[in-house]
């Protein structure tokens, strides 16, 4: 850690700092430069508040990584800016369809039905086929453009 710039106000004194993190504790997710920290990232009094963004998949193996360490309370996402955000399925969409394709949702016959993956995933029936719905939809909807 370096200490980049430091600043007094009446009430604070304010430190610009570099932080580097290694390969190990989270450095590969930014390799890439498909996923970036945003401005507005710190520190509060409830806990820490990192904004992120990138393309969904880097941001959902990133946002798993960050779980399997420590405990993440809320996830929120910004409304659809065009060049921020990728268009796709909503994080609760893509657990539920990685869910669904693990546990045989996409195999002929099924190996699970819609009761039992809203069973594992500790959510209604009705959510659950909403939520693959939309899903699928984003994601052919997503196949047919690059496809024209």
């Amino acid at each position: 850690m370096e200490i980049l710039e430091e600043w007094s106000t009446d009430y604070l004194t304010h430190h610009l700092i570099s932080l580097e993190i290694d390969k190990q504790a989270g450095g590969q997710f930014f390799e890439n430069h498909d996923l970036t920290l945003l401005a507005g990232s710190n520190l509060t009094s409830k806990g820490m508040v990192i904004q992120v963004a990138g393309r969904q998949s880097s941001i959902v193996r990133f946002l798993s990584s960050v779980r399997e360490t420590i405990p993440v309370e809320r996830v929120t996402s910004a409304k659809t800016s065009e060049g921020i955000i990728q268009k796709g399925p909503s994080l609760q969409q893509h657990r539920i369809i990685k869910h669904a394709h693990r546990n045989g949702w996409y195999e002929v016959p099924k190996k699970i039905s819609i009761r039992g993956l809203a069973s594992k995933l500790g959510l209604s029936k009705s959510t659950v086929a909403e939520q693959l719905v939309r899903a699928e939809s984003e994601i052919v909807g997503s196949f047919l453009e690059k496809t024209r």
